[in-house]
């Protein structure tokens, strides 16, 4: 069994850099990580590259219509996979 087995975890800004690399980490670990971003073509390749176990949220917080703020895609999460251990 991996060390996050069962777990949730959400990262925000995980269509590249160190974050992208903490969510692939997560899910090779187990973990089921919500990632987001804020341009879509950048989230689908950033679920993509990560594989199983990840779920993209499109999510702007300079942009009105696509603001979800963190707590709101936590609840998200808890609803579908049990509450985020990581935020």
């Amino acid at each position: 069994m991996t060390k996050l087995h069962g777990q949730v975890a959400v990262i925000t800004g995980a269509t590249a850099g160190m974050a992208l690399a903490a969510a692939k980490l997560f899910v090779t670990e187990g973990a089921h990580v919500y990632i987001t971003g804020r341009r879509k073509d950048q989230l689908d390749n950033a679920v993509s590259e990560i594989g199983g176990n990840v779920t993209g949220v499109r999510s702007d917080s300079g942009n009105p219509r696509l603001c979800l703020s963190t707590a709101s895609i936590g609840i998200l999460a808890g609803k579908r996979h049990g509450v985020p251990s990581w935020m």
